[in-house]
């Protein structure tokens, strides 16, 4: 006979509660598996171009990711054409340690009417009446030139003279107005940094391959051979090149980005470059360690609102 108490239906309500959970707990675990192994299936194949060190055991807030920007000209949400900078597809992007980096502004302040007191148009004159020594000068010229003739009048005179020439001690001709400082512009940002390659396990691939890009990114594209008159001469001729392939032959070199420690700067250029070939190398002769200065410089001055941006890591406009 089939038992209706309170106690009986309370634990029949009690296991069913208990075996949904569990059912629940087993389909989102499950779910929760599929989707971790998808995850990582995405970011293996996203890093599958990465150049990386081996960062086993490292914040990765030490370690500073280099890629390829192009820009493109376009209208804002404001309807302004303005140019934007986007991650270069398909872009190899070079991770290096970063031993030290400092990242400096030189903002350009100037005093335009520093010039308009007295000190810049006799400097002399205005050195010797501030420093009282104007009256030691003509103390020493009276034991020179001969005063004997109407001699009290003189006298008078000098003292006023003197009176005067004392008043000038101690005060200058700068003011608040001559010594205001007026904002002139300033140039791009730089960042100095040196950058670390150290081979674990193959050279050619953690120190080798990983520099090279870097300098590929520094040189130049492409430097025609002809100059360009020549070019434009051939070009008459041939009419295989464009008017702009015939005037400006050559490519600069690539523009690059820069994440580090939650910040991304881009676009930037690779200012200067350097190759320590007394580094360590193995048996090859491949360097199995290389620490490279090098000097970043973005391509425009930014203001507060790219600070913001570059804050959040979002990308600053050029």
């Amino acid at each position: 006979m089939a038992d209706f108490s309170y106690e009986s239906i309370k634990q029949s309500v009690s296991d069913g509660i208990s075996r949904a959970a569990d059912t629940v707990s087993n389909v989102a675990s499950d779910a929760l598996d599929t989707l971790k192994g998808t995850a990582n299936s995405l970011i293996s194949t996203l890093l599958s171009d990465v150049k990386q060190p081996s960062a086993e055991g490292l914040s990765h807030h030490l370690i500073a990711d280099f890629f390829a920007v192009e820009e493109q000209i376009g209208k804002d949400l404001n309807g302004d054409i303005t140019t934007f900078s986007f991650i270069k597809p398909s872009t190899p992007i070079v991770r290096a340690f970063v031993i030290e980096a400092d990242f400096s502004v030189d903002l350009n302040w100037q005093s335009p009417f520093e010039s308009a007191g007295p000190e810049t148009k006799a400097p002399a004159l205005s050195g010797l009446l501030q420093s009282g020594q104007l009256e030691s000068a003509i103390g020493n010229l009276k034991n020179i030139i001969d005063f004997a003739s109407s001699k009290n009048a003189e006298d008078k005179e000098t003292n006023m003279s003197d009176s005067v020439i004392q008043s000038f001690s101690g005060r200058t001709g700068i003011s608040k107005l001559n010594s205001r400082q007026t904002f002139n512009g300033m140039p791009p940002y730089k960042i100095q940094a040196t950058l670390l390659f150290r081979a674990w396990m193959d050279a050619r691939k953690e120190v080798e391959a990983l520099f090279d890009q870097m300098m590929t990114w520094a040189l130049p594209q492409e430097l025609a051979n002809d100059a360009t008159v020549i070019a434009m001469v051939n070009n008459s001729t041939k009419k295989e090149k464009t008017m702009a392939e015939t005037l400006l032959p050559s490519k600069i070199p690539q523009l690059i980005g820069m994440r580090y420690k939650g910040r991304t700067f881009m676009p930037l250029v690779i200012e200067s470059i350097g190759q320590p070939l007394s580094s360590p190398i193995n048996s090859r002769g491949e360097f199995v360690q290389l620490q490279v200065p090098i000097t970043l410089c973005s391509i425009a001055a930014i203001d507060k609102n790219d600070w913001k941006k570059l804050k959040r890591g979002v990308p600053m406009k050029p």
